[in-house]
């Protein structure tokens, strides 16, 4: 097989082209970029760039790692994928290695990128070991992902000491065991917009340990084993000051969100937890705010209680909360713990504390858990809170009944999540002049014209990426309604 040999200006490294595929050395230049027109690139040895040192990976480049091959990055990678054109990279054969950001000097990006088949780290040998358990673990670094899809991998994205980390608008399949985000000592981080599908296995979707000042928002789990959100500590180190805000959380073995160790600090609100074995807890001193969520489905509604032994109960405040359809309590409290429930609904137990409601809520359906005109919930929540934005007293739960809009409300929005194609089922007097879809980065994909007298039409999304979008409708150029959906 002939070989070409190139050698680049200024550095002694050689790269090998072979049948339209170049095969990259251990040692690359300390500022280098692979090209679409190199690609698929070739890793039979593994690779690190050095301290100061960038590697640029371009739109549509396809990485192929030989088996239990790494890239460790020391100094800083740039994964530029778009959503046009995302980059790859997986296994040459069965499985490779991992990512490895290790004390690097800069920030990494990774764009629309594709990672797969990744194992874990180096043997046991190695003094970092425990910093090297996932597809793309960070060891005193710092990252972003934007809009990246996690597959087949033994876990998917780890990091220890490292400040700042997004992840944001990723897709996490199925295929995936373990944790699939576990961040420890991860202060000041967000994660946000992601979708996670089904996890077997004792790993969660999102795990934060020992972190300042989390945000974890927008995020859509579709089940698992375990718990799709879990705050606690780490060295014997909580977590302070977590938000969790506007997350869709369904079919959980565990929890939808846990809360222990004495974290402290912690917002649960605007989210909807559905089919959970326990919709939310806290335990062992944790602290928890909950505020204006849906819960619907949960074996156990709300649980606060004592698991470590000599730490004590969980601390819980509940207000504007809707427990419906619990299967065996809305609610459960050790004698150790402290749970409030105030301007809340529950359909299953009479629930103790102030202004709270008994009786159904009248969701829209069983899948769509926005009020009805008939709602019990409706106007009937704290009256020093904030009036709802139809300037009306608040409602309880994770939606208000607009009650100036409410006849030109979309009845159902099917099948979500789906395939790609999304039927549409109107108000017979709906009275929308065109809809108009977002994707998660705020970019116009769709728009078209309703004529009035259709009471039902299909959205196409299949040629966009995978992930959540938005669904406006308008009337006479005012936003009437909003939905969130997600393939």
């Amino acid at each position: 097989m002939k070989k070409n040999v190139l050698l680049l200006a200024g550095t002694l490294m050689c790269t090998i082209h072979c049948l339209a595929q170049t095969y990259l050395p251990s040692k690359l230049s300390c500022n280098q970029t692979l090209t679409l027109s190199g690609s698929p690139y070739i890793v039979d040895t593994s690779i690190t760039i050095a301290a100061g040192c960038n590697l640029t990976v371009d739109a549509g480049v396809e990485i192929k790692m030989g088996d239990y091959r790494y890239l460790t990055v020391k100094g800083k990678v740039s994964f530029l994928g778009s959503a046009q054109k995302p980059i790859r990279i997986h296994a040459k054969s069965n499985q490779w290695g991992i990512i490895y950001l290790d004390s690097a000097s800069q920030k990494s990006i990774f764009n629309y990128t594709i990672i797969e088949n990744a194992t874990l780290g180096p043997n046991g040998s190695d003094q970092n070991f425990t910093s090297r358990v996932a597809a793309l673990s960070a060891y005193y670094s710092s990252f972003e992902l934007d809009g990246c899809v996690f597959r087949n991998n033994k876990k998917s994205v780890f990091a220890l000491h490292c400040d700042k980390i997004l992840v944001k608008n990723c897709v996490f399949d199925s295929t995936n065991t373990g944790e699939n985000i576990l961040l420890q000592f991860a202060d000041n981080s967000t994660v946000s917009g992601n979708v996670f599908y089904f996890l077997k296995g004792a790993g969660d979707h999102i795990d934060f340990d020992a972190s300042k000042n989390i945000i974890i928002k927008d995020n859509y789990a579709f089940g698992g084993d375990a718990d799709a959100i879990d705050i606690g500590q780490r060295d014997s180190v909580g977590c302070k000051g977590v938000l969790i805000r506007n997350n869709y959380l369904y079919n959980m073995g565990d929890k939808g969100v846990s809360n222990g160790e004495g974290s402290t600090n912690i917002t649960i609100e605007y989210n909807v937890i559905m089919g959970c074995d326990i919709g939310f807890s806290a335990k062992d001193k944790s602290q928890v705010f909950a505020d204006h969520n849906t819960l619907l489905g949960n074996r156990v509604g709300i649980k606060a209680y004592d698991h470590l032994l000599g730490m004590g109960g969980g601390i819980i405040v509940v207000s504007n909360t809707i427990i419906a359809g619990s299967i065996d309590s809305a609610y459960r409290k050790d004698p150790t713990a402290s749970l409030t429930i105030r301007y809340c609904l529950s359909d299953t137990d009479t629930l103790p504390g102030v202004s709270n409601v008994w009786g159904p809520p009248k969701f829209v359906s069983s899948s769509d858990v926005n009020l009805t005109a008939a709602s019990m919930a409706i106007d009937k929540g704290d009256t020093s809170f904030v009036f709802d934005p139809d300037v009306t007293r608040s409602d309880i739960g994770r939606f208000y009944f607009n009650q100036v809009t409410s006849g030109i409300q979309p009845l159902l929005i099917y099948p979500n999540p789906g395939n790609g194609t999304f039927a549409i089922q109107l108000a017979p007097d709906h009275k929308i002049d065109h809809l108009v879809v977002f994707n998660s980065l705020g970019q116009l994909v769709h728009e078209e014209a309703l004529p009035g007298q259709d009471s039902s039409c299909s959205i196409h999304l299949c040629e966009h990426p995978p992930g959540v979008y938005y669904l406006r409708l308008l009337s006479e150029d005012i936003i009437v309604t909003r939905r969130l959906f997600v393939y």
